[in-house]
């Protein structure tokens, strides 16, 4: 028992070892990425600050000019398929980036019958040379499924008012998407907005399974809504490195 935590324990700081971290200029030029124990080194000793992308993904910007900008070639492969696709970001020595996209084919077909989904497939930028396959961050990536609004469809009831169902917007200021923290069993909660009653908010994870309805008060606010729902909860504990949105 006792080697089989010693052996998973030393997989863990290798694969931790092996993460890299997106780094850009003070001027906001991409750089090579780097290690996350140097990347907090730098937090630490105020050269560099932290920054989130649109989508939620973490990254540094440093506070001074680096010595140099020199960069290596990074390939881009893509695995395009109907309901997903897989993503992956590449140089020589290390595998930097690994996503899964899951997309919205089957909800698409069945609103729009009429039209072929076409499959591009295509072959570009082949990646000439030795690289070596590393442990690398994983990402699942997905649209929330939200209704479109469909007043068009309710009963109105006495006074010609029709019941609100649909659209991105709830009555106590968040957006269907957006990030929030709560606090459920005694236990912090930080997911998405999916929906709200007169009173509460709905809280669900990445599958849009509502985790529960918590009071607006007890809400809050993060980050707004992107559009895309990315779980990097795991990849940002392993290296150490919170982020207040996720």
């Amino acid at each position: 028992m006792l080697g089989s935590v010693g052996e998973e324990t030393a997989t863990r700081k290798r694969f931790i070892t092996m993460l890299r971290i997106p780094v850009v200029s003070p001027d906001g030029k991409p750089l090579m990425p780097t290690k996350p124990s140097r990347a907090r080194r730098w937090l630490r000793d105020n050269l560099a600050v932290k920054k989130w992308s649109d989508v939620g993904l973490f990254y540094i910007q440093l506070t001074q000019q680096p010595s140099g900008e020199k960069t290596q070639p990074v390939a881009l492969g893509v695995d395009p398929g109907k309901s997903y696709s897989g993503i992956g970001i590449q140089s020589p020595r290390v595998t930097l980036f690994m996503a899964h996209l899951v997309l919205p084919f089957q909800s698409v077909k069945d609103r729009m019958e009429q039209r072929r989904m076409m499959r591009l497939k295509g072959r570009r930028g082949w990646w000439e040379g030795n690289v070596s396959i590393t442990a690398a961050a994983f990402f699942v990536i997905v649209r929330p499924p939200t209704s479109r609004r469909q007043l068009h469809l309710m009963i109105p009831s006495k006074g010609g008012k029709r019941r609100k169902y649909g659209g991105t917007t709830t009555r106590h200021g968040f957006r269907k998407g957006d990030v929030v923290r709560t606090q459920m069993a005694r236990r912090v909660c930080t997911r998405w907005v999916s929906g709200d009653t007169h009173r509460r908010v709905s809280v669900s994870d990445i599958t849009w399974k509502r985790l529960g309805q918590f009071s607006a008060s007890k809400v809050q606010l993060l980050c707004r809504a992107t559009g895309l729902l990315v779980s990097d909860s795991c990849y940002l504990s392993m290296t150490g490195i919170s982020n207040p949105s996720h």
